[in-house]
């Protein structure tokens, strides 16, 4: 029975599975602009961070190192907590098996740790969750 039961669990997950995708062109400059940029501004509700993928259409020797975040508010960024640090390899990364709690109402966004190579066009990540 505990077995049906995890294999109706394992289902019922799939089946809620979402996606948030989102494009950064010109990282450097976005980096001199701002290092913080907002993904969602408040979560429809309580979801888990499930898996994070990210992807650069060039690869020069220095890559992307960068955080996903949440918080209260964009502004100000009260209460901020890594969701994943990112540090791309060969121009991929990818976090899998995660569960990360995200509370109702929290806005979710993406920080820059070090100045992006000049040579990296455009950023491509996408982020699945579910409803917690």
């Amino acid at each position: 029975m505990e077995k049906i039961a995890q294999d109706a669990k394992a289902f019922a997950d799939a089946e809620t599975g979402h996606h948030i995708r989102f494009a950064l062109s010109n990282p450097a400059w976005v980096y001199d602009s701002t290092r913080n940029v907002g993904v969602w501004v408040a979560t429809d509700y309580a979801l888990t961070i499930t898996r994070i993928d990210l992807t650069l259409d060039a690869v020069p020797a220095a890559e992307v190192l960068a955080d996903l975040c949440y918080a209260n508010a964009l502004v100000g960024l009260a209460d901020s907590v890594v969701i994943s640090s990112l540090d791309t390899v060969r121009g991929v990364f990818a976090a899998t098996d995660l569960h990360v709690d995200v509370p109702e109402g929290r806005c979710i966004y993406f920080q820059f740790r070090a100045r992006p190579h000049p040579a990296i066009g455009q950023i491509l990540c996408q982020v699945d969750y579910r409803r917690a």
